[in-house]
């Protein structure tokens, strides 16, 4: 069996984005196909983060096809992590800080600040240098509600003690 490899498939979807919202006679997207037949991590996680920095893509994220897949332990604990973010349903810090340090650990940034928007008082628990905080900042803005970005500000009152 052939498998893309990450530069094939960052080729393709610098040509052809709209791409990720094409689905199989299944219904699966690439991002599920990629899931269920083991393409390397990194082709799943490109393909994770396109989807999810492009706001009219995110829609496409259905985490549906894992159920009943036999899928690897990396994808399932990608699954399971996606879900904390992804469902309605609210979650202890705990498991949103382990959450995000996949994420981080991952280099998956837009993973990382769906995160900090669904729970922004997560920033506090991250240990971010003061120096950090501008481009932080900058980040959270340009990834995150306005409402989240209020909130990690609240959150990071030593930034403003002296303004």
């Amino acid at each position: 069996e052939h498998k893309a490899s990450l530069e094939v498939v960052s080729l393709l979807l610098s040509s052809w984005p709209d791409a990720l919202k094409e689905k199989d006679t299944c219904g699966c997207t690439p991002f599920a196909i990629a899931c269920i037949h083991e393409a390397p991590l990194e082709v799943i996680y490109l393909l994770l983060e396109t989807m999810l920095k492009t706001k009219e893509y995110r829609h496409c994220l259905d985490l549906k096809f894992a159920k009943g897949q036999e899928l690897t332990d990396d994808v399932t604990n990608l699954v399971s992590h996606l879900s904390t973010i992804l469902n309605d349903d609210e979650v202890s810090l705990t498991i949103a800080n382990d959450t995000v340090d996949y994420f981080i650990n991952g280099k998956m940034w837009y993973c990382v600040f769906l995160v900090i928007n669904k729970y922004p008082a997560i920033t506090k628990t991250m240990e971010l240098h003061v120096s950090e905080m501008p481009d932080f900042l900058s980040m959270v803005g340009k990834s995150c509600s306005l409402t989240a970005m209020w909130e990690v500000i609240i959150n990071e009152q030593e930034l403003l003690k002296d303004a």
